[in-house]
């Protein structure tokens, strides 16, 4: 995640990576990635997009790789 973060978004700051932590332990490393994959596919360059893309997952019931694969219809390997 750090390193995709790094590569593709900014650098990554010790809040970040605490908060990349955070939220890999509230939802799963699957769902941080694809939340990261969705900053980047949208030309954003800040954790607050990211965490806004997970927040909107959890509100509509996205918390796992299973409940990510059902709402988009696709079997996704990070």
């Amino acid at each position: 995640m750090v390193e995709y973060y790094t590569k593709n978004i900014g650098r990554v700051t010790p809040s970040i990576k605490i908060n990349l932590e955070k939220s890999a332990t509230e939802t799963s490393r699957f769902l941080v990635g694809k939340a990261l994959i969705a900053t980047f596919e949208a030309g954003k360059s800040d954790w607050a997009y990211t965490r806004g893309v997970l927040n909107n997952w959890i509100k509509d019931g996205i918390r796992t790789k299973e409940d990510y694969e059902r709402t988009f219809g696709m079997e996704a390997g990070l």
